[in-house]
Order: structure tokens, then sequence, then C-alpha cells
């Protein structure tokens, strides 16, 4: 049996789930050499998923520091059994002992039916020393054929198998789905179900991540788009697509949210390619707004509303959970991440609609890719990923960002709002981004449209 150290007590004790001398948690985690080691994180993935050919897969996966003084953390998964991918993220993030993070923007599509393995690589720094831990894991994709009751079966089998059939309500499950309904509405009806937690077993690991080089390689002076941007190109949003994923580019001081379809973010949601009246019904037509004033930013539960003016969603902005006042506002600080709710605190409620927010400002190697005079603690970009199934993000852009951060096929190509227009570069392209054109990259094509959110 391996030993392990609890970080709790610091005595060693046997393999488990906790610490055999004061009971704590443990995260499983041994050194790759055999030696005992710290336990530094509990990592947990949501084995409730349901998984589809050729549907795009959003994966969940929690951390729970245990120590304090974490820094450097990244996290990347490589699938497996469909094709090998590594899906990297660099985490905006300042671990604090005890503080529980979702991960929820690890995306994956997979071309045929099978076993879909997964390992889980996480990386830190703790006191001058550099750790990775590894987990491994594996989910099944589904033909689109495929009986439901099967997948309700096979969804059982793996909880009862894997000795947490106890912390699930298996007949709340099965009474909320349907052997008749398609296998569309059914992993739909489960993604939106309060996440089936599940801890993954970790152990010390000598993989390194590939160089991941975010700041479009190969670009070694700054980029000059001189004078005002061409009329052809003049645009307040843009929609850049690659493959079924959509990346919506938005500027301006002022965002608006709302189901109407004057916002600039148009918050309608769609089941089985039709309106989700259940959740449409709680979102206001004018809900909120982003704001940016000076060096700030700022989530406001205000929406204009032409016939009568200002005033506060009926269902309330719900920021980390916590409720804006009306007519409030909440500050969104820079290298943030943070979980926006319309109509309620938690997004899996059926009724709420939920975002992933981030807040970046530019990094010195952006900066000098496009010449701007960037602040380095200013908020130059915001990102929305929504929780739900539908494929798109949302850029509100200010200053540059290098788009490697939202999907691993779009590194290399950093863009900046000038004027009235979005400039890009890559390591052998750039100019002015229309409708029409088509970026290369070593990874993909992406296709500039004209804006389109999906559905609508």
């Amino acid at each position: 049996m391996a030993l392990l150290v609890c970080a709790a007590c610091g005595k060693t004790t046997g393999e488990g789930v906790f610490c055999e001398k004061c009971g704590a948690e443990l995260s499983m985690m041994t050194s790759s050499g055999g030696k005992a080691s710290s336990a530094f994180f509990h990592i947990e993935h949501d084995q409730g998923r349901v998984f589809m050919v050729g549907q795009t897969m959003n994966f969940r996966f929690a951390l729970t520091p245990l120590v304090d003084a974490l820094s450097n953390v990244f996290v990347a998964v490589v699938f497996e059994g469909c094709g090998r991918k590594v899906e990297i993220k660099q985490l905006n993030w300042i671990p604090c002992k005890g503080e529980r993070r979702e991960l929820r923007n690890i995306n994956f599509s997979a071309p045929e039916a099978g076993s879909l393995g997964f390992s889980f690589y996480f990386g830190f720094r703790h006191e001058g020393m550099e750790h990775v831990l590894e987990a491994d894991g594996e989910y099944k994709v589904w033909p689109s054929f495929s009986r439901a009751q099967d997948v309700i079966r096979n969804l059982e089998i793996n909880i009862q198998n894997s000795g947490h059939a106890a912390d699930f309500d298996l007949s709340g499950i099965r009474e909320q789905l349907r052997p008749d309904e398609r296998l569309e509405e059914i992993i739909d009806k489960l993604h939106r179900m309060p996440p089936r937690w599940s801890a993954l077993r970790l152990y010390g690991s000598n993989w390194r991540p590939p160089r991941i080089d975010r700041m479009a390689p190969g670009i070694l002076a700054p980029v000059e788009l001189k004078g005002c941007p061409p009329v052809s190109v003049q645009a307040d949003r843009l929609t850049l697509r690659t493959g079924d994923q959509c990346v919506h580019l938005l500027s301006g001081d002022r965002i608006r949210l709302g189901k109407n379809r004057q916002n600039d973010v148009v918050t309608r949601v769609f089941e089985n390619g039709q309106s989700s009246s259940s959740i449409n019904s709680k979102i206001s037509r004018y809900h909120c707004t982003i704001e940016r004033e000076g060096e700030k930013c700022f989530v406001v539960d205000r929406g204009d509303y032409p016939e009568d003016g200002a005033r506060p969603s009926a269902y309330g902005v719900f920021l980390d959970g916590r409720r804006i006042p009306a007519n409030g506002r909440s500050e969104i600080k820079a290298n943030k991440q943070f979980r926006l709710t319309l109509a309620g605190a938690d997004s899996a409620l059926q009724c709420v609609l939920g975002f992933d927010l981030e807040t970046w400002s530019c990094p010195s190697g952006m900066r000098r890719i496009c010449g701007r005079s960037c602040k380095a603690r200013q908020t130059g970009s915001v990102v929305l990923r929504r929780h739900d199934s539908i494929p798109e993000t949302y850029l509100l852009l200010w200053e540059c960002f290098s788009m490697g951060v939202l999907d691993p096929l779009l590194e290399g190509i950093v863009v900046w709002r000038q004027q009235d227009g979005y400039g890009y570069a890559t390591a052998d392209q750039e100019g002015w981004l229309e409708p029409g054109m088509v970026i290369h990259t070593p990874k993909c094509d992406v296709c500039v449209e004209e804006w389109k959110q999906v559905g609508l």
C-alpha cells in the first residue's frame, strides 16, 4: 500500500479517502518514485456526463486546494481513444486553502463512438518546487442512434460501480429521463442537472506540457496598422467561427445583456432548436449591463427600456452567488474569474442562465505585438462563456487579447480594438478583420463573419 502524508496533521497514513490519524480528507496522491508526498489538492470530475458522436463536449472538474502558497497553476487534459488532443488552460487564479473552484470550459468533440479516455494533469508551484499531478478517467461516447434506455442504464451502472451510488439520487435521475426521449434531449437534461461529483485519484507525474506560446510566435516587432480602418472593416461586432464554435467580438464601454434583440448579447436560450420558455420567462428584456469606466469595469443590475428608462431586472443578477443590489453594481477587477448568473444564484437550476466571466489585462508580450500603450493592470477584455450547451463565447474587447486563452486551436492569434475596427496578427499575417476573410493557422482556419448569435 502506498503511503501518504496528510496535509492537515503532517503524519504518515495509508492510502484511502481519509487520514487514519486525524480523519482529514486526502487527495489520494503519491509521487512517481513511490515516496510519500504531501496532499496538495482534492480534484473531482462530473461523472454524470453523457456524450454523443459529433457533439462538442463540456467537461467539468472541481479543484480544492488543501494548502496555501500555491502559484503558477495550470491544468491539461489529454483525450485518447477518439484521437489525441492536448487541452491546456493556464488558470487565472490564486488558490486559497479550502476555496473550491469549478472548471467548465474544457471542450472536446469526438469523431467516433466508443471509449474516450482522458488524463488530467495539474501543475503548480509550492515552496520553490514545481509539481505535476496526474489522474485518469474514462467516458463513453454514444452513436447518435443509441437507445435512451441503454444510456440511462449505463450511467447508473457507472455510478454504482464507482462506489458513489449513495451520493446520487438515482431514482430522481430516472424520474426526469424518459426512455422514449431522443438522445439529444436526454443529454441536454443531464447536463442541466447538478453535477454528480466523483473524486479522482492523483499520482505524482513526470509529464510536462508542450511549450505554450500564446503570443503569436514569429512576431518580433510591433504591428502597425496606420490611420483609420477602411469603411469596409469598420464594425462594433464580428463573429469568428472555427468548426461549430463561435467567438463573438464586441466593443463599447457599455455592453447590454437581455432577451430583447436590441441587446448586445441576446440571452435567449434554445433547447433542440426551440426557445426555452422556462428560462427566457425569468430573463428581463433588458436585464443587466457590463460597463467600463476609466480603468475599472462593473456588472450593473440595470437595463435601459425605450419606453420608460432604466430599471433593474425582475429576478436579479448574481456574481459568485451573491445578488447585486437592484440598480447597483459590482466591480470585476482585472485578471480574475467570476461566475455570473441571471435570474438566480445557481446555473444548475433550470430557470437560471449562467456564464463564466473572466477579466484580462494586456500582458507585455501582447502590448509589444500590437504596439498599443495598454496599462498592465487595467481590464482590457472580458470573456463570457455560457454554462449551457450553446457553442458560443463572447469577447468584450477594448484593448488586445490572445485568442489562445479561449481555445488551443486559436493559439498564435492576437486581436485588438483600434478606433472603429479590429486588428489581428499571427506569425505570418496581419491586418484588419473583415467579414468573408479566413485566417489560416497551423491548427485550423478561422472564418470571419458578420455578427450572428446561434439560434437568432
